[in-house]
C-alpha cells in the first residue's frame, strides 16, 4: 500500500489502485494505518481539499475519531457527485445550441402566425 501513490490529481485512479491491492494483500494492516496512508495521498488532490477540510474538522472539532472507513466513503461519495455532475452537464445542450433552437423555434412561430 505504501507504494501505491496519487498521481496527477486522478482520485478515480488511485482509489482503484488502492482497491485492488488492498484485496491482493493477505492481510490488511491495522485501521489507523489505512487511514494514514490514505489520508496522506487524498490530501494531495487539489479537488479533495473540500472533503479533507470536511474530515479534518470533524476529527478537531466534533471530537470524532479518525476513520479510514469514514474518510473512504466520504472520498467515494464525493467522486460520485462529481461523475453526476458531469454527465448533468454533458447532458445539457450547449449555449449555442439552445441559441439555435430559440432562433429556429421563433422562425417558425413566424412563419405560422
Amino acid at each position: 500500500l505504501i507504494s501505491v501513490e496519487l498521481k496527477n490529481n486522478n482520485a478515480r485512479a488511485f482509489l482503484n489502485d488502492w482497491e485492488t491491492t488492498c484485496v491482493g494483500l493477505q492481510s490488511l494492516p491495522s485501521e489507523e494505518i489505512l487511514e494514514s496512508l490514505f489520508r496522506r495521498q487524498i490530501g494531495k488532490d487539489d479537488s479533495l481539499k473540500e472533503v479533507m477540510a470536511l474530515y479534518k474538522q470533524d476529527v478537531t472539532q466534533r471530537g470524532e475519531q479518525r476513520s479510514y472507513e469514514r474518510l473512504k466513503a466520504m472520498v467515494e461519495t464525493h467522486l460520485e457527485e462529481r461523475r453526476r455532475d458531469r454527465n448533468r452537464e454533458d447532458m445539457r445542450p450547449s449555449r449555442q445550441v439552445r441559441k439555435c433552437l430559440i432562433y429556429i423555434s421563433r422562425s417558425l412561430f413566424s412563419l405560422c402566425v
